[in-house]
């Protein structure tokens, strides 16, 4: 449950954002949906309007060294054994990092900025996909974003169209 100086510190970071050019454009959906030809085609778009396009992750590769660490242990099959608690907590913590690394100062030089996944996959990952409780994998989650949510959330939802 967010404690008055934490609303207040969301609601000024909101403020300093809706004053800026700057935007955050989160894309989730599973693996295979399209979110990174999508994210092409949106950053694209942008640029052809003078937007100018931070993208955190290019393709499947993320640009911090921390970052595909993190994906690299979450995603190899040898970690299977992973806790659902320990995996919902790199997963946020790979979100931190982008958003530390990558996402404010972009936001501090005006730029819009483009992610492939967003803290809500760790939520979701938790919660839903290891069955977490939803108010702790929030409260983590909302942590480690230190208030930063994105402007908005685009899904990719993959249909098999098998038979």
């Amino acid at each position: 449950m967010p404690t008055p100086r934490s609303s207040l510190l969301t609601s000024q970071m909101a403020e300093q954002r809706r004053s800026s050019a700057a935007r955050v454009i989160a894309f989730e959906g599973v693996d295979g949906a399209g979110k990174s030809t999508v994210i092409e085609l949106v950053a694209a778009h942008l640029r052809s309007r003078g937007v100018t396009v931070n993208m955190p992750r290019v393709g499947k590769e993320h640009r911090s060294k921390p970052t595909r660490m993190i994906r690299r242990l979450t995603r190899n099959r040898a970690n299977l054994d992973l806790s659902g608690r320990a995996e919902m907590l790199l997963y946020a913590g790979r979100e931190a990092q982008v958003l530390d690394e990558h996402v404010r100062p972009a936001i501090a030089r005006g730029e819009t900025v483009l992610l492939d996944r967003s803290m809500l996959t760790s939520v979701v990952l938790g919660a839903y996909g290891r069955g977490l409780d939803l108010a702790s994998c929030e409260a983590i989650a909302a942590a480690a974003s230190g208030g930063l949510q994105p402007d908005v959330t685009g899904m990719s939802i993959a249909l098999n169209n098998t038979g």
